[in-house]
């Protein structure tokens, strides 16, 4: 039954993964464009826009009253909302500790590799700030995680206690 409940705790995983890669990536094309887009080299729309400097996105969105609210909370909400399940869910699937440095270090590879994704198929742009919101996103997850598991301890479910031997 553990065996069951952790394929069914991966899938659901893998499903997860796929929803984001497909909000975030093929959001605006099918995934055969988006790969033609690395060898066309199209260029996406003109407000699309590559940034590598911290701070300057949040900060337009925070800042500029001209944008709605609903933008701003859309975007930045979103970018850690989309991120919680993977950090609630990743602990899970791992049998030994560290939970929490292998958490974040997957969630912020995965965002990278999303924030990679979208620059090379032109299918949007190179932010690291959605990195930085992503990463807030799987932290918060993983606190969400360590609250549920105190109230219901799952992982002693899904994983045997380890049975001392030595004596």
């Amino acid at each position: 039954m553990k065996k069951l409940t952790r394929g069914a705790l991966w899938v659901t995983f893998l499903i997860y993964l796929a929803i984001v890669i497909r909000l975030v990536v093929l959001k605006e094309m099918d995934a055969e464009s988006a790969v033609n887009n690395i060898f066309e080299r199209e260029q996406p729309s003109i407000w699309t826009r590559n940034n590598f400097t911290l701070f300057e996105t949040i900060g337009l969105y925070w800042n500029d009253t001209r944008i709605p609210w609903t933008v701003r909370l859309m975007n930045l909400g979103g970018n850690v909302v989309g991120f919680i399940p993977f950090g609630l869910m990743l602990p899970l699937l791992f049998r030994h500790k560290p939970y929490f440095l292998l958490t974040v270090i997957y969630g912020f590879l995965f965002s990278l590799g999303l924030e990679l994704a979208q620059w090379f198929m032109a299918v949007g742009s190179f932010d690291v700030d959605d990195l930085f919101l992503n990463t807030i996103g799987v932290i918060v997850g993983y606190i969400v995680f360590r609250v549920l598991h105190v109230i219901f301890p799952i992982r002693n479910y899904l994983y045997s206690p380890k049975i001392n031997r030595s004596s």
